[in-house]
């Protein structure tokens, strides 16, 4: 089984850690196409990826999109109405930020001032979120930002933050829509967070965004959506309350470990009976 979470090499060439049409994306390139056209069964996160995929490289043999999924047992409690209407509201950016992620326009907006009312905070680790951090620390000292960088979390500090953060800020980069699908919606969604998504209009996790009503999507380099999300959240407890409530019922509804694991079975069930084999997966 050919599990593509990010699609190579193309997803190295849009970070920056590959020269396009390089000899080394060349030979990446064959590796991904000869994947995909012998392994028995090719599995996505998203249709856009398998979209891109296929189109780029071959038709994948069984195509399968099978989200990350997430432990719906760390968010057993749904999200308060009272809770919308606390400020400052918490914009929370947790977990990798690497190169694959947009940082020029969280920059841009935490320079010019972040809303009223809302606090932006990153507790990540990355290349990306270095940078962000010694940005944020060469501005004038007498320049407020509402921002904080506190670094990455254990566990449990983890869950009790994502309980307490009412906005996930989740970015991904112009150019990487098509090769890329972040995993942090998935436990966003389960922890009842309004979701302010910065990434290209068309690609999965817009797409999701949409879906579900929950929560709102920036291009990346527009500053000004990206304040208006923020103030709409911050100024409308009702919307925000709405949009938390539509992320909890889709996360627990369609991305729990329990629903991704009937996907995987029912695909190893696929692949046993095409394989005339007796069936295995009961054991999972």
């Amino acid at each position: 089984i050919n599990l593509i979470n990010d699609v190579f090499p193309q997803a190295l060439v849009y970070s920056g850690m590959l020269k396009a049409e390089s000899l080394l994306e060349g030979l990446l390139s064959r590796v991904t196409r000869f994947a995909i056209e012998n392994c028995t069964a090719n599995v996505f996160l998203g249709d856009k990826l398998k979209t891109f995929t296929e189109n780029k490289y071959a038709r994948a043999n069984l195509a399968r999109i099978i989200p990350v999924g997430s432990d719906a047992s760390w968010f057993e409690t749904p999200p308060f109405r009272e809770s919308c209407s606390e400020t400052p509201l918490v914009a929370l950016y947790s977990g990798a930020m690497g190169h694959m992620h947009e940082t020029a326009t969280l920059l841009a907006l935490i320079q010019e001032g972040i809303p009223a009312g809302i606090t932006m905070s990153f507790h990540s680790f990355g290349v990306g979120y270095e940078h962000l951090k010694a940005e944020i620390a060469a501005f004038p000292k007498n320049h407020s930002t509402n921002a904080t960088t506190e670094g990455a979390l254990d566990h449990d500090q983890w869950i009790e933050t994502m309980k307490k953060s009412p906005i996930a800020i989740i970015t991904l980069r112009e150019g990487a829509e098509h090769v890329s699908f972040p995993s942090k919606p998935f436990s966003a969604l389960m922890a009842g967070q309004a979701i302010i998504a910065l990434c290209a209009k068309d690609s999965d996790l817009a797409e999701m965004i949409r879906k579900y009503d929950c929560g709102w999507t920036v291009s990346p380099g527009d500053t000004t959506g990206l304040r208006s999300a923020l103030e709409d959240a911050c100024n409308n407890p009702e919307t925000l309350f709405r949009k938390r409530t539509n992320a909890y019922e889709a996360g627990h509804q369609n991305y729990s470990i329990e629903c991704v694991e009937h996907q995987w079975v029912e695909l190893l069930e696929t692949l046993s009976k095409k394989a005339g084999t007796s069936p295995f997966c009961h054991a999972i």
